[in-house]
């Protein structure tokens, strides 16, 4: 018997070359979000990663991914190493 398996994207951003140094990492933050699925029986079906601040809302690879959200009916979630990792200001 196979069990459904919720469908997730996940976003994967470092906004500066320190980041990419310390443990925030793109190839860490996939790391830890493959894990925590893994975990929790979810199924990444794809990572949208992304080099960019934040701060700049022309953020073309988050702009593909809200689009995704909208046309792909069976995907409804997204999956982030940190909350910061969506926007610098969480308000």
């Amino acid at each position: 018997m196979t069990e459904k398996r919720n469908k997730y994207l996940a976003y994967v951003r470092v906004s500066s070359h320190e980041q990419a140094e310390r443990n925030i990492s793109i190839p860490s933050q996939i790391d830890q979000i493959n894990n925590y699925a893994k975990q929790n029986w979810y199924f990444v079906w794809d990572f949208y990663k992304e080099e960019n601040s934040a701060y700049k809302w022309k953020r073309k690879i988050f702009n593909e991914l809200l689009q995704d959200l909208k046309t792909k009916n069976d995907i409804k979630w997204v999956i982030v190493f940190k909350f910061d990792r969506l926007s610098r200001n969480l308000d």
